[in-house]
C-alpha cells in the first residue's frame, strides 16, 4: 500500500467554503491535470487531500484510492458548467471512497515541525506543489494523528 497528498490550489480570496466540501465530493473525484497521470497508483492506497493557494495551506479529508487508473473528465465538469473548484479545468480524475472530511482543515503551518518531507517553510510551496506526492506510512499518520485532533 502507498501513501499520497493529493494537491490542489486556489487562486482567489474565497474559492471554496469548508463546511461546503462535502457536496464538492458527492461524485468522489479529485480533479488531476493534463500530463499528470503517471503515478503508480493502486486500489487501497490511501490519500490526504491538501489545497494550497493564497489563503489556504490546508489538510481537508483523508481517503481511499478506487481504482488503479485515472479517467477523463467529462466536458460539463472541465468548462465549468457544474463548477466544482477541485475538477474545474482538470483533463483527468481520481476516483476515491471513504471520503472522510476533518472536522476542520489543518494549517500545515501547525505541523511543519513534525513532518520531515518539507525541509523548510520557505520550500513550502515547492514542496507541495506536485498534484501527487508519495509520503512514507510514519509521515500520513502524523499529519492524520493532527488532524484527529
Amino acid at each position: 500500500m502507498n501513501y499520497w497528498i493529493i494537491s490542489t490550489f486556489t487562486y482567489g480570496e474565497n474559492d471554496f467554503e469548508f463546511d461546503k466540501l462535502s457536496s464538492y465530493f458527492s461524485k468522489k473525484a479529485w480533479g488531476i491535470e493534463a500530463g499528470k497521470t503517471d503515478y503508480p497508483i493502486k486500489k487501497g492506497d490511501k490519500v490526504l487531500a491538501y489545497i494550497g493557494g493564497k489563503n489556504a495551506k490546508i489538510f481537508i479529508f483523508v481517503a481511499t484510492i478506487a481504482n488503479e487508473r485515472f479517467y477523463r473528465m467529462p466536458k460539463k465538469f472541465r468548462n465549468g458548467k457544474q463548477y466544482n473548484p477541485f475538477t474545474a479545468g482538470m483533463e483527468y480524475y481520481l476516483k476515491l471512497k471513504n471520503i472522510a472530511l476533518f472536522k476542520k482543515p489543518l494549517s500545515i503551518y501547525g505541523i511543519l515541525n513534525k513532518i520531515s518531507f518539507i525541509k523548510s517553510p520557505i520550500a513550502l510551496g515547492m514542496a507541495m506543489s506536485q498534484t501527487m506526492k508519495k509520503i512514507t506510512k510514519q509521515q500520513f499518520d502524523k499529519i492524520l494523528d493532527e488532524a484527529s485532533k
